[in-house]
Parts: structure tokens; sequence; C-alpha cells
């Protein structure tokens, strides 16, 4: 719920971009990690990066795709 309020207030757009960036970070780092501790850092950070991402992701699919016919006139698609 976080994330989907910080993509209405920053942009969706922004959100998913940055958590597609900490995620990719976080797994890099995490597999270079040289300790199970650091390892399990980079793990919880991959999560955040996978929360902003796919909350945002879905936003923006409702956003381009929706339900109602008519909403896509209305929209200019």
């Amino acid at each position: 719920m976080l994330m989907g309020r910080a993509g209405d207030v920053y942009g969706q757009k922004k959100i998913f971009i940055a958590g597609i960036v900490l995620f990719t970070v976080a797994s890099m780092a995490g597999g270079l990690a040289p300790s199970l501790l650091i390892l399990i850092v980079f793990r919880a950070l991959q999560g955040i990066g996978a929360a902003m991402s796919t909350v945002t992701a879905f936003a923006i699919f409702i956003r381009i795709f929706p339900k109602d016919p008519k909403e896509t006139r209305r929209s200019g698609f």
C-alpha cells in the first residue's frame, strides 16, 4: 500500500524504474555477498524493489487497459 501511494504522489513510472534498479543492484550485490548477514540484507532490499515494481506495474496496466470500453475511447486509444 505504501508503494501504491508513493506511485500516486511521485509518479508510477518513477517508482517502477526505481524498483527495477533497486532490485537489480540488490541482486548483483547479493550474489557477491561475502557473508550470510550481508546476503540477508540484500535479499530484503530485493523484496522492497520487487514490491515497488510489482505494485506500480499493476497500476500502470490498469491505467493503460481500463475495464470499460467507453473509458478507452475517452483516453484516446
